[in-house]
């Protein structure tokens, strides 16, 4: 099958969800690896109910680990991003003291989350290669 362009693809955004969607609610993080378990506990510190579908591979729970908790920067806005309140570039922190050869939070740690990518390759990226070009 051949297509003449690129098929359409929705972007949603923060706007297009009612706020309080989701107070209340479960919600199932699939694939507990590298990014699930981070935005397990950034949507579960926001306040949502995390099930986490794949938890019992989770070396914290099966085997005794001292009980540390590191908390990403308060200036992180992780939670935000994630819940998507605000897009990566209106955190506080973006591309300043958050970068991905300095990361403050879990979305910039990896090059697959949300801030590392806008970081990379989103309007950040093109207007960043515009000032080391002038």
């Amino acid at each position: 099958m051949t297509t003449d362009g690129p098929t359409p693809v929705k972007i949603y955004r923060a706007a297009d969800a009612p706020p309080g969607a989701l107070d209340g609610e479960s919600i199932a993080v699939l694939g507990y690896g590298n990014l699930g378990r981070s935005a397990a506990l950034n949507l579960r510190d926001s306040g949502v109910k995390v099930r986490a579908a794949y938890a019992r591979y989770d070396a914290e729970r099966k085997f005794r680990v001292p009980a540390i908790r590191i908390a990403d920067p308060k200036s992180c806005q992780c939670g935000e991003v994630l819940k998507g309140a605000i897009k990566p570039h209106e955190c506080k922190v973006f591309g300043k003291a958050c970068t991905p050869e300095t990361p403050l939070g879990a979305l910039m740690v990896s090059s697959e989350g949300a801030c590392a990518a806008y970081y990379q390759f989103g309007d950040f990226a093109r207007q960043r290669q515009g000032r080391d070009a002038a």
